[in-house]
């Protein structure tokens, strides 16, 4: 008995000592053939796609997420004086299944129709840089930066003045007479476009999962219909499910976060921006000799004449 265990043993170590051999001359192989079997063009392709799918999410608009970012914390904005037009009515209560459509929409991504039956009424403005900043700026005490602004949330015939490029010539005027203080304000675009990339990237992600969980999920459907192997089946889509399951949560967090408080971030930057500028024009620190206490005069000026 003795000598049938010993033996036994030597064949249990005889065995492992050849599969260890069998390991080490595999990796030696793949080690070896690696540099014959790796492409050049396949990195190349992957890290031009990837430039070019990043750009494709860094140009998308931070219209539709600022929306949905607004529409996510309106009743924390409606209790106060907010930098967008919000009128109480729209906190009225409303039926079960339009609640649930918003929610479906929101899930998804989408800007809810509710929402644009209010932009269409005039109840709601949510385009920069905001329509009632005025009032924002004044209700905080702001006042050195809301005469900075040539429109008013409650002046109508001062709406067709507010415009993108309002803050966009601030920009340019400030990067070329006062560019060491123009990095922040960089910085803070590029973190606002770095997080609307993410909120669409987040987006499509989300879809790509749903698709793979309700086909995983039809497969296992017609599997068990058609009385196919189970556990061939079983085996293949578990996995999608469960990985399908981890994307849609996963991506649905990480947009919830960004829609929390991505309004907040468009707004520091137009106050900024704003500050930056009262700054630079009230000490003298601009080149140009049209230099004074209101920073830009000339820019409300041709504003005001329809420029």
């Amino acid at each position: 008995m003795i000598e049938c265990a010993s033996q036994r043993g030597e064949e249990v170590a005889k065995y492992e000592e050849v599969s260890r051999k069998r390991d080490v001359s595999e990796t030696q192989q793949w080690v070896e053939r690696w540099p014959k079997t790796f492409r050049f063009e396949i990195i190349f392709f992957g890290i031009t796609l990837s430039y070019v799918v990043g750009h494709f999410f860094f140009r998308r608009t931070p219209k539709i997420p600022d929306i949905i970012s607004v529409w996510r914390t309106k009743d924390e904005l409606i209790e106060d004086v907010p930098a967008v037009l919000l009128h109480h009515d729209i906190l009225k209560k409303r039926g079960v299944l339009s609640r649930l459509e918003e929610g479906i929409e929101l899930f998804l991504g989408i800007v809810p129709r509710i929402v644009k039956e209010f932009e269409k009424n005039r109840k709601i403005n949510v385009h920069f840089p905001y329509l009632c900043i005025w009032e924002y700026l004044d209700n905080r005490g702001l006042d050195h930066l809301a005469k900075m602004i040539p429109w008013k949330g409650k002046d109508e015939q001062t709406n067709r003045l507010r415009t993108k490029a309002f803050i966009n010539l601030l920009k340019i005027r400030l990067e070329f007479d006062f560019p060491e203080k123009c990095g922040n304000i960089t910085r803070n675009e590029a973190h606002i476009r770095l997080m609307s990339s993410v909120w669409y990237m987040s987006c499509y992600l989300q879809r790509i999962g749903m698709f793979s969980f309700v086909l995983g999920l039809g497969v296992l459907l017609v599997a068990g219909t058609c009385r196919l192997p189970w556990g061939e089946a079983s085996v293949l889509c578990w996995p999608t499910l469960v990985s399908s399951a981890f994307i849609i949560v996963g991506t649905w967090f990480m947009r919830l976060i960004i829609e929390k408080f991505f309004h907040y971030q468009r707004v520091r930057e137009i106050v900024y921006v704003l500050e930056t500028a009262h700054y630079a024009g009230t000490y003298g620190l601009f080149v140009s000799e049209k230099a004074e206490k209101v920073p830009f005069p000339e820019i409300t000026q041709d504003l005001g004449r329809g420029r």
